[in-house]
């Protein structure tokens, strides 16, 4: 089976432990138990992998300013996904 992953599909992923060391992810399973409050889909772990994500954490936790960039960008229509990152970035912002 071939692996696509592009904005509208992600087709033929069995081993999301390739992917993660691939691209240099680590899981949230761990961070996940700090987070204050998570936004729903940390908690329903939609959002199951990060990338250098403790300091973010460490600044909601000693209440210190950070910043997130998404990359936002629609480059065909507007779909679920990028709902769920607006909603993402709302939650971070209310923090």
């Amino acid at each position: 089976m071939t692996t696509r992953i592009d904005p509208w599909t992600s087709a033929g992923i069995e081993d999301y432990s390739r992917l993660f060391e691939e691209f240099g992810i680590e899981t949230f399973a761990e961070l996940l138990p700090h987070v204050p409050d998570p936004c729903p889909y940390m908690r329903r772990r939609i959002i199951f992998g990060h990338r250098g994500y403790v300091p973010v954490l460490d600044a909601i936790l000693h209440n210190k300013p950070f910043g997130v960039m998404s990359g936002f960008m629609p480059s065909g229509r507007i779909h679920i996904g990028n709902k769920m990152v607006m909603d993402e970035i709302i939650w971070h912002q209310r923090r």
